[in-house]
């Protein structure tokens, strides 16, 4: 096979490689060259960056991912504008749970900390506001006006366009076999169809981060789990109006556990969406079913979760349910470090189904890890040590 010369090459064509190779492909202005590789089909439904719908917001309960949304929600903006296309859906957020709720106590401190708007309010003010929501007496509630929507796969297609735009070559259907460390300067990969050099090299495979790792003898935690989603019917109010549009309604989480989230109308008419963040079935990226869980979706996320919130939602039973995987790491944290046998190799992944809302800035980070070996943010959290088993190096 012949070998191609890269500068750096990027595994994995999901939202965190999509978007360093954009930004590696921007910032060099095509005087370096820079290589996308993805296993599948571009926009596949096989991993964690398909479907129409992500929650962005502001607030964590861990200040540091707080601080990753300021630079988050500029970069967002900053594509829109780039792309001339709409990525970003602002339709507020409700955080709500029992009223001594520790996670909404730091919610409520970070908004104050950095100045977000916010407001606190009553389970009669939040029924005031949204009809068709009716929390228990001990709840309290955030909203956040600033909370929305983010459009998964549109997203991808976009990084994946400007990529291309500033000079990346993108390929799909090419899997990684193998990856030789030559010396300090060479990484050769040798896919199922070409064999590439290049002087970086970033992982960011998704669920598939360990098996490849393996293959260099590095074996870290981050679990694959199948995660279902459903997608209920909703009724409209007697004015014909459908009183859960983006439009009408807010993203929202219930902090409890398991956390439940959700998103308003917008995918399906007249559907609303919702998910466990926390019950999914352990699985193998390679080897995991695509079959929906329905009795998560009608027991726990339906009966003793948001039937018990939410009116006009008649059948137990969703109209729709789909799957998608997480990448879980034991303390819920992203994975973003050098590798320990080469600073030339970085990974990402683990992201522990939270990281779609911050995918552009870890492609940034891996961007400036790859192209000046350091990053301004605070990646001390991420770092690989905390999953790593066993290295053979």
């Amino acid at each position: 096979m012949q070998v191609n010369k890269y500068e750096v090459i990027v595994v994995g064509g999901g939202v965190m490689g999509s978007s360093a190779a954009y930004y590696l492909a921007k910032r060099t202005a095509g005087q370096k060259r820079i290589l996308l590789l993805e296993q599948f089909d571009f926009l596949h439904k096989r991993g964690s960056s398909h479907g129409e719908s992500r929650i962005i917001r502001r607030t964590y309960t861990k200040e540091f991912y707080t601080k990753m949304m300021q630079d988050a929600y500029q970069k967002w903006f900053e594509i829109e504008n780039e792309a001339a296309t709409q990525l970003y859906t602002r339709t507020g957020g409700l955080d709500f749970g029992l009223e001594d709720s520790q996670d909404l106590a730091k919610i409520v401190s970070i908004c104050q900390k950095f100045s977000f708007p916010y407001e606190l309010l009553t389970p009669e003010a939040v029924a005031q506001r949204f009809p068709n929501i009716n929390l228990p007496p001990n709840y309290i509630a955030i909203y956040q006006p600033e909370a929305g929507v983010l459009n998964a796969t549109k997203v991808v297609g976009v990084l994946h366009q400007l990529a291309r735009r500033f000079g990346a070559v993108l390929r799909d259907r090419e899997g990684v076999e193998s990856i030789k460390i030559e010396d300090d300067q060479s990484i050769t990969v040798k896919t199922t169809k070409n064999t590439y050099n290049c002087s970086k090299l970033i992982l960011a495979p998704g669920s598939w981060l360990a098996p490849l790792l393996g293959k260099l003898g590095i074996n870290i935690i981050a679990e694959p789990q199948k995660m279902t989603i459903g997608y209920w019917k909703v009724q409209s109010d007697p004015n014909n109006i459908n009183l859960y549009a983006g439009s009408r309604f807010p993203v929202f989480i219930h902090y409890s556990s398991p956390v439940i989230y959700g998103l308003p109308s917008i995918e399906y008419p007249d559907m609303i969406k919702v998910a466990s963040h926390e019950t999914g079935e352990k699985t193998t990226a390679d080897g995991r079913s695509f079959t929906p869980d329905l009795h998560i979706l009608e027991n726990e996320v339906f009966k003793e979760g948001f039937s018990n919130w939410f009116k006009s939602i008649p059948n137990s039973k969703p109209e729709i349910a789909e799957t998608c995987l997480y990448t879980v790491t034991p303390d819920g944290n992203f994975i973003i470090d050098h590798l320990p046998i080469s600073k030339n190799i970085i990974v990402a992944g683990g992201c522990t189904g939270h990281a779609f809302k911050l995918g552009n800035v870890i492609g940034s980070i891996l961007s400036d890890l790859a192209l000046n070996g350091s990053t301004n943010h605070d990646i001390s959290h991420f770092n690989i040590y905390r999953v790593l088993i066993s290295s053979k190096f």
